[in-house]
């Protein structure tokens, strides 16, 4: 993960390390070392911080420069950043049909 692209996400919601520690729940010494690149964060904190600020996990590791934000869906969440529009539609319509013949 980028450590200053958390860092960077969390001063522009101007919160503080101290706050947002918090709301992740952990300490502000684990927090500074994620945003110096000193210790990785686990996956299911990483998917925190995504849903947090509402990015892609590829923004968080460094794979794109822009913030895509994250497209939910009745069973979780799917990133549809490099889709074009036909894809996009083809996948909804798609994912409909297999809720509707599993009965999700």
């Amino acid at each position: 993960m980028e450590g200053e692209r958390l860092a960077e996400l969390r001063k522009g919601r101007k919160i503080g390390q101290k706050e947002f520690a918090e709301l992740m729940g952990i300490s502000v010494s684990a927090l500074s070392k994620y945003e110096r690149n000193v210790n990785e964060p686990e996956d299911a904190l990483k998917k925190k911080f995504a849903e947090y600020f509402n990015v892609s996990m590829d923004y968080l590791m460094g794979l794109t420069r822009e913030e895509v934000p994250i497209r939910h869906t009745e069973s979780g969440f799917l990133y549809f950043d490099n889709l074009p529009e036909a894809a996009r539609t083809e996948l909804c319509s798609f994912l409909e049909y297999l809720r509707k013949r599993y009965r999700l």
